[in-house]
């Protein structure tokens, strides 16, 4: 029997869309496993980005940025759920893995609340 291939090779990097408390304890358990982590948010406070190999601070909607971040990652998951769907459908349209999981569904808060 083969071992089966990891989902991710060592030091591949995660991307990771919120930059809160809870993107920063993934940050932090993401490493003590290996790997590297990217983080994108729109405020220049987000906890996450004091413990995260490296940053995107802009707009769930500059697709420029968005751009530069899905060069950078080797996967994408959310740190909180209101993400922007077009950002979702931005980003999966570059990352093959995240299109092959089908991981690009997002929760999103109603806008008439």
């Amino acid at each position: 029997m083969t071992a089966a291939k990891p989902a991710l090779e060592p030091e591949a990097t995660i991307g990771i869309l919120g930059g809160g408390q809870l993107g920063r304890m993934l940050a932090l358990a993401a490493a003590r496993l290996g790997f590297r982590c990217h983080v994108f948010a729109p405020s220049p406070d987000s906890p996450a980005f004091d413990v995260v190999h490296r940053v995107t601070c802009a707009d769930y909607t500059d697709t420029q940025a968005l751009d530069r971040f899905a060069a950078d990652v080797d996967v994408v998951t959310y740190e909180f759920e209101n993400v922007p769907a077009e950002t979702a459908a931005f980003l999966a349209a570059r990352l093959d893995r995240w299109r092959k999981t089908q991981t690009g569904a997002v929760a999103r808060r109603p806008t008439d609340a």
